[in-house]
């Protein structure tokens, strides 16, 4: 299966941003049992521009899709509460293997 990611923009508000780094710390220790992980970039030049990168193995294992424990269902929860997510945060991307690569090249093993 493809790997799968998504890339969320939000706005959060200088006072909020670091319960929000500390929630989405949260989210990333819980997914790592279902090969998540996050990544959360800060805008250059808008302090108060996000953008988190989500990515998973597979679609099931992605938090946009993904059941859900009671705990992550709750940090999802304080984040929309934290930030101002845009429209179509959530579009979901597959990754398409380039020609003449390898797993390897991509930074996978065979583990």
């Amino acid at each position: 299966m493809a790997r799968v990611l998504t890339a969320a923009r939000c706005t959060v508000h200088p006072r909020h941003q670091g319960d929000y780094l500390k929630t989405v710390l949260g989210l990333a220790r819980l997914g790592r049992g279902r090969g998540q992980r996050i990544w959360v970039f800060r805008h250059t030049h808008d302090a108060t521009r996000f953008i988190e990168f989500t990515e998973a193995p597979a679609p099931l294992a992605h938090r946009a899709l993904s059941s859900k424990t009671a705990a992550e269902r709750g940090l999802e929860r304080k984040l929309t509460s934290l930030a101002i997510y845009e429209e179509d945060a959530w579009e979901l991307y597959e990754e398409q293997p380039l020609a003449g690569t390898t797993a390897r090249d991509h930074g996978e093993t065979d583990d």
